[in-house]
């Protein structure tokens, strides 16, 4: 099991995003209450 990401998002839709970690792209299923608050400029961490 995966605890925690740290990347770059470099695509995202309705309930989903794709975090490059490192040249590995990680696809996140995410609310879209947690996605209207990320900023796609700056590094995030999912745990």
């Amino acid at each position: 099991m995966i605890a925690r990401l740290r990347g770059q998002i470099v695509e995202q839709n309705a309930n989903q995003l794709i975090l490059d970690v490192h040249g590995v792209g990680y696809l996140i299923t995410v609310s879209s209450f947690t996605l209207k608050r990320i900023d796609r400029k700056k590094v995030i961490f999912h745990y």
